[in-house]
């Protein structure tokens, strides 16, 4: 396991973020299970994630995601939310915009940077769903539709 300084550059903890099996990020915490594994690795592909959101989507997977449907859920529906919400974010950027906004919201060390990053993704979603919305077509575009909304109003009531 490799450790990190402070003074590494985004870009070094974004590719620690991405690939968890080569190194651990800071406060981590654990091992990610293989499909987390291969979903961080795929979630690269995302154009929403940029080097200056590398501690937004590292909040996002390992804090925010796993307590948004706590205590009304069982371990098995955490997992399976968790999960399917970051399928959907790595598929539409749009998604991703919207919970590294929620996710940047609700970090409790709040930074210039950490504000002004997360209000670039919240204005990126919106711009997002609106093209969404004007094209809309399939059953799961109307999923990943919700889902956004869902998260856009999460981050309306965030402090």
């Amino acid at each position: 396991m490799k450790t990190t300084n402070q003074d590494q550059s985004h870009s070094k903890k974004l590719s620690q973020i991405l690939h968890p099996m080569s190194s651990t990020p800071p406060g981590q915490g654990g091992a990610l299970q293989t499909e987390q594994q291969y979903l961080i690795r795929r979630s690269q592909y995302s154009p929403a994630l940029t080097t200056r959101s590398a501690l937004l989507f590292d909040f996002l997977r390992t804090t925010f995601l796993p307590q948004l449907i706590r205590p009304a859920a069982t371990c098995r529906l955490i997992e399976l939310f968790s999960r399917e919400s970051l399928v959907m974010a790595t598929q539409v950027p749009a998604c991703m915009h919207a919970l590294l906004a929620c996710s940047g919201a609700e970090i409790p060390a709040q930074s210039a940077d950490i504000q002004e990053i997360t209000r670039y993704h919240y204005a990126k979603a919106v711009a997002g769903l609106r093209e969404s919305l004007e094209k809309q077509g399939s059953a799961k575009g109307w999923l990943v539709t919700m889902h956004t909304v869902l998260m856009l109003c999460i981050y309306e009531v965030s402090p």
